[in-house]
């Protein structure tokens, strides 16, 4: 591994002293901030936080690219029991994949200034169990949450206006979402997410068991509304329903009646 990892577009602020204290207390090595695009990093073959709470500095997606930087020159990384203290107030936006494959991170609260969670943001966080949503967030993006098997309870809140479908694929576990009423973008009835018009079924919890009769108000289901379906038995479709994905029911194994109805 090289001795010196050069990364271009550093600028002198608290971000990059963070991550070279994060850095020098997990290795125990000697970390140098050497100019305004060079850190200084004697050998590693591991870095191994446990334990931890990490405050986040000021700008968090300089600080997460640093990181995924190091670790495609790490042997590994371990991070055990993380918990994310404090995102500045002043974030409006998560960005694209800003948190993928955190897996250490265990629950996250996003402070009240956050409006969008961008496409994969948490992708892959395993052991996610806990998430806050903020009163002022207004889009959930692609695969938000994409793979958090742990993750057993979300509310939406009433200022969500746009969200997609495969925000929650993967999430196995989350059998408690929840959705404020009169919000413009969803509702949910018993386990399953609607458009606000419920012209769309969205996605359908892992919590949902036995037969599902779809409401005729529904004309189509998203491509991969039933991903974590596992304990769907039944469906009945509405004569109403105008689209349906044609692998959409690839995706549930105890499936074993579809009617329409």
């Amino acid at each position: 591994y090289p001795n010196e990892i050069v990364i271009t577009g550093i600028s002198p602020d608290p971000t990059i002293y963070y991550l070279i204290e994060l850095l020098q207390k997990s290795t125990n090595r000697r970390i140098k901030y050497i100019t305004a695009d060079k850190i200084g990093i004697s050998k590693v073959d591991m870095i191994e936080i446990n334990d931890a709470e990490i405050t986040i500095p000021p700008d968090m997606s300089m600080l997460v690219s640093y990181v995924l930087l190091f670790w495609e020159e790490l042997e590994d990384v371990i991070f055990e029991n993380i918990s994310i203290a404090d995102i500045p107030e002043n974030i409006e936006l998560i960005e694209d994949n800003a948190f993928s494959h955190l897996e250490g991170l265990k629950s996250i609260t996003l402070p009240d200034h956050v409006t969008q969670i961008s496409r994969k943001a948490f992708e892959g966080c395993r052991n996610l169990e806990t998430v806050k949503l903020p009163p002022s967030l207004l889009q959930i993006g692609a695969g938000a949450f994409l793979d958090c098997a742990l993750l057993d309870h979300v509310s939406l809140p009433e200022s969500l206006q746009d969200f997609n479908g495969d925000a929650f694929r993967g999430c196995s576990s989350l059998v408690d979402l929840q959705a404020a009423p009169g919000n413009p973008a969803v509702v949910l009835e018993n386990g399953i997410l609607y458009t606000a018009d419920k012209s769309q079924l969205l996605w359908c919890s892992p919590s949902v068991t036995g037969t599902l009769t779809i409401p005729e108000s529904v004309t189509s289901v998203y491509t991969l509304a039933f991903y974590d379906a596992a304990n769907l038995s039944s469906l009945v479709i509405p004569e109403s329903m105008q689209v349906m994905p044609g692998t959409l029911f690839g995706l549930c194994p105890a499936l074993e009646d579809i009617r329409i109805a």
